[in-house]
């Protein structure tokens, strides 16, 4: 909704379902796809490891998966408004299944050990910079729906570890692997990893186009921009807040009462209060002590 003359109203009381829960499993499903290529990539080292034998592939992957990742990520935080969310991941989407397919297809057709690095090289770091872009964008989509929806995401991307796990376990069985560069397995095996990782996006970009043609996404989605665009009025540099909203026309929003209250009636309850760092401190307590003891456990189990 354009800033304007419009009437803008939210109807807290009839909020829709989550039609079959599109919108849940769509979050689910794209949280396996932002972390999918990069285990695939980490399952399938062996492969590189055996056709790129001269080149420290585990370190050297490390750095490619980690370092473009984190830049993208303050680049959208600056520029995210110039990145349409939906059509962004879509695309982002897209990309990475072509680059799924290439990774393991490339050192298989090109002979040259040199030029399979670069090739290699220039892939991962592509697909680090278009993982960061859409993980940055399925996070700020995510933001506006119910808490179910934001642990789906996250649940996802657990999900997808526990997936290539046991692709790689299965493939194991199938294609057992032998020391040395003839061996095909190890072939066969990192393109089913890739694969699977491809069909996974696949499906991702499927239920993301599901998902915004229902109710239940538009109606949070509207919602978000609604509350964004009182927010951005609410803030206007050396305006007065009550003068600005009433130039817009009428801004109405309809609370759990049913009644029709003005911008700044329904929100008058609502005044910045002072947070102290110990009331933060108190209240990501759990979280913040758990997160610290996932690090600490994890670098014990390197060291």
């Amino acid at each position: 909704m354009q800033p304007g003359n419009e009437k803008l109203v939210i109807d807290i009381l009839e909020t829709p379902e989550d039609y079959r829960k599109i919108t849940y499993f769509t979050f689910l499903l794209l949280g396996v796809g932002i972390l999918l290529p990069w285990n695939s990539l980490i399952m399938a080292l062996d492969f590189f490891t055996v056709k790129l034998p001269s080149h420290d592939v585990d370190f050297v992957v490390s750095i490619l998966s980690n370092g473009p990742l984190f830049f993208t990520n303050i680049i959208m935080i600056v520029f995210h408004k110039s990145f349409p969310t939906i059509k962004t991941i879509v695309i982002s989407l897209c990309i990475m299944i072509v680059l799924n397919i290439m990774l393991p297809v490339l050192p298989q057709v090109v002979n040259s050990e040199s030029a399979d690095w670069i090739l290699v090289f220039v892939v991962i770091i592509v697909m680090s910079f278009v993982n960061g872009i859409m993980q940055s964008c399925c996070y700020g989509l995510v933001g506006p729906f119910p808490h179910n929806c934001i642990a789906s995401l996250n649940t996802g991307c657990a999900l997808s570890g526990l997936i290539i796990s046991f692709a790689r376990a299965l493939t194991l069985l199938i294609f057992p692997t032998e020391d040395g560069i003839e061996n095909g397995n190890y072939f066969y095996g990192a393109m089913l990893y890739f694969s699977l990782g491809a069909l996974g996006l696949v499906v991702a970009i499927v239920m993301v186009k599901l998902m915004i043609n229902t109710e239940f996404y538009k109606y949070y989605r509207q919602r978000a921009n609604i509350i964004e665009h009182i927010n951005q009025q609410r803030t206007s540099q050396n305006e007065d807040p009550k003068t600005k909203l009433s130039e817009s026309g009428p801004n109405e929003l309809i609370d759990s009462d049913g009644e029709i209250k003005s911008v700044d009636t329904y929100y008058s309850h609502e005044k910045a209060q002072d947070v102290s760092i110990i009331d933060v401190h108190n209240n990501t307590l759990v979280l913040g002590y758990g997160l610290v003891l996932v690090y600490v456990s994890s670098l014990l189990m390197i060291i």
